[in-house]
C-alpha cells in the first residue's frame, strides 16, 4: 500500500513505530492518538473507575506506575509469590482473550 493511499493518522501512527523503539513510548502515543476507551477492551468491574486521560495529564504517575511494575517483574517474574496470585491470575485472564486488532 503507498503512503499516499493511507490515512494521516496511520501514518501518525506507524511514524511513531518507526521512531521509537520503547513500547511505553509507542503505547503512550497511541493512547494519546485513539483515546483511552475502556480498559483492557472492557468495562472493569470492582476495580473503581480509571480515567486514563488522566494519566495522560499525569505523566510522571504513568512513568512511577511502570517503574513499579518493572519492580515487581524484576523482582517475581513469574508472579509466583503469593501475594501476587492476584495480579497473576488477572494477567492470564487478559491474555487468555481473544485480542480484536
Amino acid at each position: 500500500m503507498a503512503a499516499a493511499t493511507l490515512s494521516e493518522a496511520a501514518l501518525s501512527r506507524l511514524t511513531v513505530l518507526v521512531e521509537h523503539q520503547d513500547g511505553f513510548e509507542i503505547a503512550t502515543n497511541d493512547l494519546a492518538c485513539r483515546g483511552y476507551g475502556e480498559l483492557i477492551g472492557m468495562k472493569q468491574t470492582g476495580l473503581g473507575e480509571v480515567d486514563l486521560s488522566e494519566m495522560i495529564r499525569e505523566p510522571d504517575l504513568l512513568l512511577l506506575a511502570k517503574e513499579k511494575a518493572d519492580l515487581l517483574l524484576d523482582s517475581d517474574p513469574e508472579l509466583s509469590d503469593p501475594g501476587n496470585h492476584v495480579l497473576k491470575r488477572f494477567v492470564e485472564s487478559v491474555l487468555a482473550r481473544p485480542i480484536d486488532l
